[in-house]
Order: C-alpha cells, then sequence, then structure tokens
C-alpha cells in the first residue's frame, strides 16, 4: 500500500526545491558617481564632478554600484575600467592600494589593480535578497594627458559578477586656474599700504617725503579657480581613504615674480590670505608644511640677481564653490644709491600648481605656467607707485663734430659734498651712459663713459668727435649716482681756427626734479 506522508513529503521537497531553482536570480545592477567627493571633510560635487589638466593624482567622485534582486549568495568580482591611467601606486608612500569598496551591509572587498587602468573588487560574500548599494572610493587617475573639456568615465567589465551597466562620465577635465592676472592699480585698492600718487626716486627715500618705513603697493595678483572646488585643502586632497603613513597637503602654488630690484628695495606678500572660498598660507618650499616665517611687513620675498623671487602659497581651508583669492605685493625702500633696475617695468607673475613632495597631490612636471603681465603703466602721475633709479640724468642742449667744430663734455661726480639735509645724496661712484639725438649717430649708442668716481676721482672728460665723429645734435646722458653735474665746451681749434668757442652747463633733469617734487610735498594718497 502506497504511503500516503511519504509520497506528500517528498512531493513538498520537490516542490520546494523547484520554486528555490526557479526563483534563483542573479544580481541586477547598475553603476553611477555619487555626487560627491566621497569624505565629509569635501564639499559636495556635483555630477560630474572635475578634476585638474595638471593633475596626476586626480581623485574622482565616488562610485556605487546598485543591486537589486537575487537570492543566491557568494563571491563576486567586480572590474572597473577608467580610460585615463589609475595612478593610486603613484606616491611611494603609499603602503598599498588606497581604493576601498564596501557594500551597505559592511562587507569590504580586497581592491586590486590588475591594469594600468583597470581595478578589481573581490567580494567574499553578498547576501542574498533586497537591495545591496557597493560604493567604490579613492579612485585616482593621471588627467595630464587628457586635453580640455574632455571627459573621465568608468567602465564596468562585462565579465564582472554580477554584469553592471555601462556607466557615463565621471569628469570633466579643465584648468584649475582661469582668468588670472596681475595689476597695479585696482578700482578700488585694498586696504593697507599706501599707493603711491606718483613715481618715487629710491635715491630720494627721506624722513621728510618718504618714509623708509612707508608700505607701498608694488602690485596685485589675482588667482581664480578654473572650476568649482579647484583649490583643495589637505584633507580633501588625502581623500576618503588613508593607508598610513600616507598623508596630504592643500594645492600648492609657486608664484615667481619678476622685475623686482635686487637692491635696496624689500618686497613683501601676506602669511595669510583669506580669498572668497579658500584661505592659503605661505610655506617655506613645494613640499614644505612649515609656514614661512611672517615679520611686522608679512613675509619677505628673497630677491634673485635678476629680479626674481618665489612664494609658495598652500590651501589650507577650502569652502568649495567660486574660489579665488588676491596676493598683494608690498615693498619698502631705503635711502640706497644701488637701487638702478627698478624704473618703470611693471611687476610681471608665473604661477605653477606644484607637488607636494613624496604625498597627494601629484602634477605634471611638463606642465605650463600660468603666465600673467602686469597692465603696462609707465607715465609718472598714473598712480602705479614704481621706483625711478637712483640716477642724474644731464641735458646737454647743443653738441657739434661738423664744420671745423669739436666739443668737449665734462661730466662731474659730486655725489661726495653735496649733500644737504633738504636734498640728502649717498656719495657712490658710477658710469653714465650717454645717448646722442641728431645726425651722424654713431653705431654705438649709448657711449658709456669709464667709471666716474667720488672725491678727486670724480670727473671725466670726453669730446664728441673721439666717441661720435661727424655727429651734430644734443646728448642726454644718464648717470648711475646722484650729484652728477655736466660742462660742454665747444671750440673750432683754439690756436689754429678763428679761435671761436663757447661753453654751458648741462640741465640736470631726472632725480633733481624728482626731489623738489617731494620737497614740494608730493604726498602718499
Amino acid at each position: 500500500m502506497l504511503d500516503f506522508k511519504k509520497v506528500l513529503l517528498a512531493l513538498s521537497v520537490a516542490a520546494l526545491g523547484f520554486v528555490g531553482t526557479a526563483s534563483a536570480q542573479t544580481l541586477v545592477c547598475n553603476g553611477s558617481t555619487g555626487g560627491a567627493t566621497a569624505t565629509a571633510l569635501a564639499p559636495a560635487q556635483g555630477f560630474p564632478g572635475a578634476v585638474a589638466v595638471e593633475g596626476t593624482t586626480e581623485l574622482l567622485p565616488q562610485f556605487v554600484i546598485a543591486c537589486n534582486g537575487g537570492n543566491a549568495s557568494g563571491s563576486y568580482n567586480i572590474l572597473l575600467t577608467t580610460n585615463a591611467p589609475i595612478t593610486n601606486t603613484l606616491v611611494s608612500a603609499a603602503k598599498g592600494l588606497d581604493i576601498s569598496a564596501v557594500d551597505n551591509l559592511g562587507n569590504t572587498a580586497v581592491v586590486t589593480l590588475v591594469a594600468p587602468s583597470t581595478i578589481q573588487a573581490s567580494f567574499s560574500s553578498i547576501v542574498a535578497g533586497g537591495l545591496t548599494t557597493i560604493t567604490v572610493k579613492g579612485i585616482r587617475v593621471n588627467a595630464s594627458g587628457n586635453p580640455l573639456l574632455s571627459t573621465i568615465t568608468i567602465t564596468p567589465s562585462s565579465t564582472s559578477t554580477p554584469e553592471i551597466g555601462t556607466v557615463g562620465t565621471f569628469a570633466y577635465v579643465e584648468a584649475s586656474l582661469i582668468n588670472s592676472f596681475a595689476y597695479a592699480t585696482p578700482a578700488v585698492p585694498p586696504a593697507g599700504p599706501t599707493l603711491l600718487t606718483v613715481n618715487v626716486s629710491a635715491c630720494n627715500v627721506d624722513t621728510v617725503a618718504n618714509p623708509a618705513a612707508t608700505i607701498y603697493n608694488a602690485a596685485y595678483l589675482v588667482l581664480n579657480g578654473g572650476f568649482p572646488d579647484a583649490m583643495h585643502s589637505a584633507a580633501e586632497n588625502l581623500g576618503p581613504v588613508s593607508v598610513a603613513p600616507l598623508t596630504a597637503q592643500g594645492t600648492t602654488y609657486a608664484v615667481t615674480f619678476s622685475n623686482l630690484d635686487p637692491a635696496g628695495v624689500a618686497y613683501y606678500v601676506p602669511a595669510v590670505i583669506a580669498g572668497t572660498g579658500v584661505t592659503v598660507t605661505a610655506v617655506t618650499s613645494a613640499s614644505a608644511t612649515t609656514n614661512a616665517t611672517a615679520a611686522a611687513n608679512g613675509v619677505a620675498l628673497t630677491v634673485s640677481s635678476t629680479g626674481t623671487a618665489t612664494v609658495y602659497y598652500q590651501v589650507t581651508a577650502d569652502a568649495g564653490g567660486a574660489q579665488t583669492f588676491t596676493i598683494p605685493v608690498t615693498y619698502t625702500v631705503a635711502k640706497v644709491a644701488s637701487v638702478t633696475s627698478f624704473t618703470t617695468s611693471p611687476i610681471s607673475a608665473s604661477i605653477l600648481l606644484v607637488s607636494s613632495g613624496n604625498t597627494y597631490p601629484q602634477y605634471s612636471a611638463t606642465e605650463t605656467a600660468y603666465s600673467v603681465a602686469q597692465t603696462t603703466q609707465t607715465a609718472v602721475g598714473t598712480g602705479n607707485g614704481l621706483l625711478s633709479p637712483c640716477a642724474t640724468t644731464l641735458l646737454f642742449p647743443y653738441v657739434t663734430n661738423l664744420g671745423g667744430f669739436d666739443t668737449g663734455i665734462a661730466i662731474t661726480n659730486a655725489s661726495t659734498g653735496a649733500s644737504t639735509t633738504l636734498s640728502p645724496i649717498t656719495a657712490a661712484s658710477g658710469t653714465c651712459s650717454v645717448m646722442f639725438y641728431g645726425t651722424g649717430v654713431p653705431t654705438t649708442n649709448p657711449y658709456v663713459t669709464a667709471v666716474v668716481g667720488t672725491g678727486a676721482a670724480a670727473v671725466q672728460v670726453f669730446d664728441v668727435g673721439t666717441v661720435a665723429p661727424g655727429f651734430s645734435g644734443y646728448v642726454v646722458a644718464t648717470c648711475n649716482f646722484q650729484g652728477g653735474h655736466g660742462y660742454a665746451f665747444l671750440s673750432d681749434g683754439l690756436g689754429s681756427g678763428t679761435g671761436v668757442a663757447a661753453n654751458y652747463i648741462a640741465v640736470v633733469l631726472g632725480d633733481a626734479n624728482l626731489a623738489n617734487a617731494a620737497v614740494a610735498g608730493v604726498t602718499a594718497q
């Protein structure tokens, strides 16, 4: 007789087995950007994100995989490929691949780099049923090989288990700075240092009209972020995954100023600048975490013999969004005779993103610097506050070496003994650059005199027939010392011609006029 209990039990098991097999499903997954930089310390970054074209370790937004269904627990391998090299291992201080993958139940994957642009996230188990969310954080790529406004994409492999639908753009490649510029006089000058209404001669600095302790504005350099949140703090550059002892520094800019005077002028920049959406701090080098030493006037620039100086600014606070900050360059000048090279040349600057040592971030060594040129302002009285050199300019209104005549010129350096309380002069020797204007201008123009000394050796003499034969016109001699004076003697040859002769004293231009202006009450606004 048939045992109906056993048959019923067998049918029940078979039925259960059939249902289980019939309802077994694989996970159905889709991937997308998480829409943020994946760290609580970083501001949200809208989809798609943006990465710096100069960067070689640019952090991508997090990658979120949403899987629905499935009732078979087990191990899963997810392969993700980017269209730019993955560079998480570029920094040798990293002790492992600092990319993480975790599901919403806390299961952590082992992440490996299986190809230059492909990672594999291996889960030992994922609980079946319901909704599973997997988040991949910390992927870094080298964006420097991509053109501006191109895209960084992540493509899941078809061999992934589970299979994931194609994902689109993760970030646009953009320049980290745009429309940065330098200028001498902003429409509304920042509060603080005095802005000169005229140029000033370094030779005429005195306690009456132009105290050496006065701080003047030389230029302003504006840096504008190329995309929202382009300037990162150290915490944001490190990203969501930290593999000890790896650290990060804030985005660091090397700013090099040119056309500074290499002697006699002290230049300063602020130690800390609170801009819009960002705060930067001057540090001692590209890879430094030590702040630059600041005095009362700010951080002093070390100016090279060629008139350049570099300061490093590192982002120390990042509020996100649109970001900009301005670097004012200020200066003081002492009463010295050596200030000769800084005339009306405007200060210019170049900006370079620099790698912060053996940490994040890293930048391409071949990147193009951002060069910005200050609007040229050369006229006295335009408010540019530039320095005129320590010099005397002498005008000889008429000199000739025609018609049997010749002109003898004597230049005297009276910087020793000519100093007064009203118009102090620093004694110094120097040469004179003699420019000829007229007919028969010599091939070598200007003619540079020998050194005109002070005291007993304070006179240099030459004749036009020797240095500019056949010339007739006027001469301007610029001497790089104060207290210069000139004497001219014209003759048709005493004893051999008619004996006609004339003489005059050269007209003194240059620093004498500036001195008179300063004494007359030209002050800073």
